[in-house]
């Protein structure tokens, strides 16, 4: 078993601990399974699938290539979706910014952009009020390549964010469904190289 910054463990889904001595809100992700489970009240819940033949099939449902600059990149009618996975590939910026996200949840006409929107998660398990998702958390104009995964998007609920390369879980208080994503920068610039591509599922 490994651990992953202080809110993480890793490992197989039957050496997940026992929750004594464990810190309420821990995550443990079962890497034979790719299930999340976390410690809520006490006990181990499963907290949502990433991966595993048991929650479904991915589906290319929005990609981008550059072909000129443009300040983001919005992927809409994602109505239905349950999990979104976004990947970027050697994506340039004009400026030196780094990447953020943003959700909505009416296909892109207004945005999720306050502090009470996203809910940042310390490793000791303290939500912080953000206006954004971060994707990365350096500023350059250099080539990057990331992931941001969304899970639990088509209820009216509290879904969840993960960005892999930065280790940072966000909540995001969402009164409905989520049904598009954008990317955009941390500042004035725009996005000048790479692709990027949504998959859903």
């Amino acid at each position: 078993m490994s651990v992953f910054l202080d809110l993480f463990l890793t490992g197989l889904a039957s050496a997940r601990p026992a929750v004594t001595g464990l810190g309420e809100g821990l995550f443990y992700y079962a890497t034979d399974t790719g299930v999340f489970s976390r410690i809520v009240s006490g006990a181990w819940v499963t907290y949502f699938t990433v991966g595993g033949a048991a929650s479904g099939t991915w589906s290319i449902v929005g990609s981008w290539t550059f072909s000129s600059t443009v300040s983001q990149v919005t992927f809409t009618g994602l109505a239905g979706a349950a999990e979104l996975l976004l990947t970027g590939s050697n994506v340039t910026k004009d400026q030196s910014r780094a990447f953020l996200a943003q959700v909505s949840t009416d296909n892109g006409s207004t945005w999720l952009n306050s502090v009470t929107d996203y809910r940042q998660l310390s490793s000791a398990g303290v939500e912080t009020g953000v206006q954004n998702l971060d994707i990365t958390a350096t500023n350059t104009t250099a080539a990057r390549s990331f992931a941001l995964s969304l899970d639990a998007i088509a209820i009216a609920a509290q879904a969840v964010a993960f960005s892999p390369l930065i280790g940072q879980t966000t909540l995001i208080n969402n009164a409905a469904a989520i049904t598009a994503l954008r990317v955009l920068l941390n500042g004035a610039g725009n996005l000048a190289g790479g692709s990027m591509t949504l998959r859903a599922r």
